[in-house]
């Protein structure tokens, strides 16, 4: 049997465990049903880089090959591939495949072999991690040390994440529900996710829960307000941690439009100066109530995705997140690769912030700009999303909020605003409406009196009106 020596005196060697790599490939080609089943017991777990010596991949890749033709993977037939190949002297002729396969006893433990494999893999994967960590630290080229930290932690995270899942009885995952739905039905909660602090909306939605879920809107049209209304309901009313990254304004600015909408004091009367007794007094129960509030905003140095979900991810160690908020994501740097499509790219980010909301458990509130070709057709819907693709295949849901007076002043709905919820991973979409003050940066529920406003036109035609209740849900509008 030809192969290289591994041991070196006064060298580290890698982490390895070839007595279990060769245990896993014999079992593997034993040429029987058991063998058979054994691929796809470990197939998840293993890949060709997961093995230390080149022989032992070159063996894995053959086998794959074999399966994936749908052959068989018994020594002969393995050895063909490598004859076929010009590679039969890696593996003395077929000569070292016999011997792994008589050098195995059984197939019976081949899962807890290739668990060390993978273990020693992972092993090699961070001390390669901390080599290239160390190598950036000594020539960053160009880049910084919080950018260096923030695909640090991104590649760590990756290195957890990235395990095989186990299947299990359907049993076990109906025990675990029906025990989830006892326990909220005994506490009174009625929903899978995070209450918004709009029933019309939450009627919809079921909740904001775990996932990416993208708010799109044209300017002007309230997607910063409504998602800067639902970070106050989470953090003063359910108390729940919301990490806030704005990437268009100053963290005073967002400050002033908290102060307005919390306060319900008039935005304009803040930036003329010309605020009365009874305002000042809003703004000073305000900003005492505001200085206990669990909300973090963040302006970041880069606007890179690794260093954004660093940021995050420093914060949930401190102070464990209920809510994160991105406004928006045409805003975040996107980086492509020479000859990479800018869509491929974007995918890059929004499964990020995927894995980010999967990593925490908590619900990502991502807002988006909307082409201009929603001016021109009225409503929006997802083709109207920026890079939409990317967008639609991570998204938990996509909503839009649409404001008809924008675009027609003397529509009938002045004064609302209609949240859409045009894609919904956990159920059906709708469409709600709300009170919208521009002003005092808020949404509010429609009371049960409102109805939608005439215009003059209007006036000289019978038209039936109507109505919207504090949960009810407008499915007519234009």
């Amino acid at each position: 049997m030809t192969h290289d020596d591994y041991s070196h005196d006064g060298l580290r060697v890698p982490p390895q465990a070839l007595e279990a790599e060769q245990a896993v490939l014999g079992g593997l080609m034993f040429g029987t049903q058991a063998s058979e089943r054994a691929w796809h017991e470990i197939s998840d777990m293993l890949a060709e880089e997961s093995f230390y010596r080149r022989d032992h991949q070159l063996i894995w890749r053959a086998i794959k090959a074999q399966v994936d033709a749908g052959k068989p993977t018994d020594s002969l037939t393995v050895g063909d591939w490598f004859e076929s190949q010009g590679l039969a002297e890696r593996v003395a002729n077929g000569a070292y495949l016999t011997e792994l396969v008589s050098g195995t006893p059984s197939v019976a433990n081949i899962r807890a072999y290739a668990e060390i494999v993978a273990d020693k893999a992972r092993m090699r994967a961070v001390i390669e991690f901390g080599t290239e960590l160390v190598a950036a630290g000594y020539d960053p080229e160009g880049r910084s040390s919080i950018d260096l930290i923030g695909e640090a932690m991104t590649r760590a995270s990756g290195l957890l994440t990235a395990q095989p899942s186990e299947s299990q009885p359907i049993s076990t995952a109906i025990d675990a529900a029906f025990a989830e739905l006892v326990e909220r039905n005994e506490k009174g909660e009625g929903m899978d996710g995070l209450a918004s602090g709009f029933d019309a909306f939450d009627d919809i939605l079921g909740g904001l829960t775990p996932g990416v879920h993208f708010l799109g809107g044209r300017p002007k049209h309230g997607k910063s307000t409504f998602a800067q209304n639902i970070a106050e309901h989470v953090a003063l009313k359910l108390g729940k941690a919301v990490h806030i990254v704005i990437l268009e304004m100053t963290e005073k600015q967002y400050a002033k439009r908290v102060i307005a909408s919390v306060g319900r004091v008039n935005s304009q009367r803040m930036r003329r100066g010309t605020l009365d007794d009874i305002d000042w007094q809003s703004v000073s129960r305000t900003v005492a109530r505001m200085r206990g509030a669990p909300i973090y905003i963040t302006k970041p140095g880069s606007c890179r995705i690794e260093h954004i979900c660093a940021q995050i991810r420093r914060r949930h160690a401190m102070t464990p997140l209920g809510l994160v908020v991105l406004d928006y994501l045409q805003l975040v740097e996107i980086v492509t690769a020479k000859g990479e499509n800018y869509s491929v790219a974007v995918g890059r980010v929004t499964r990020a912030l995927v894995n980010l909301s999967q990593e925490l458990g908590i619900p990502v509130i991502c807002l988006s700009q909307l082409s201009r070709e929603t001016e021109k057709e009225g409503r929006p819907k997802p083709s109207h999303l920026r890079d939409s693709g990317s967008i639609e295949a991570d998204a938990e849901s996509v909503i839009f909020v649409y404001r008809e007076e924008v675009n027609k002043p003397d529509s009938e709905y002045r004064g609302t605003i209609e949240v859409i919820v045009a894609l919904n991973r956990n159920g059906a979409g709708g469409s709600c409406r709300l009170l919208f003050d521009g002003a005092q940066y808020r949404c509010e529920p429609l009371p049960e009196y409102w109805r939608p406003e005439r215009s003059e036109e209007q006036d000289d035609k019978p038209k039936r009106s109507r109505g919207f209740g504090s949960a009810g849900r407008d499915r007519a509008a234009a």
